[in-house]
């Protein structure tokens, strides 16, 4: 992974329980493969990545894990997976490990790292 990793993301992640440990720790993983220079740090109290504006962010509830994209609503979305109805933010939970479809996001994350 990425030489950019920030310690204060390994405590929020590593703070929380299984599965959603692994689940976050697999779509960093991704973000930082997806998103050439990118970098984290938590805002808002969740990590956040950004390349120099933010892109996206993940965020752990009790019974899911989020992906959210800051100008999500400008990302094609054939299946209707993005949720939200705001201007701009979209997020998809991922509830099981099957949720996880990596082709789609990492497209999704190469996509909102290109809008402004």
């Amino acid at each position: 992974m990425a030489s950019n990793l920030n310690p204060e993301v390994d405590e929020y992640i590593n703070q929380k329980d299984e599965p959603m440990r692994n689940w976050l720790q697999e779509l960093r993983a991704m973000i930082h493969e997806a998103i050439s220079g990118v970098q984290e740090d938590i805002k808002w109290g969740q990590p956040v990545f950004f390349n120099p504006r933010n892109i996206c962010y993940l965020y752990a509830k009790r019974d899911y894990v989020g992906l959210g994209f800051y100008d999500g609503s400008k990302l094609e979305d054939r299946d209707g997976l993005l949720e939200g109805q705001g201007k701009k933010l979209r997020h998809i939970k991922i509830r099981s490990r099957t949720d996880i479809r990596k082709e789609l996001f990492v497209e999704w994350l190469k996509g909102a790292s290109q809008n402004s």
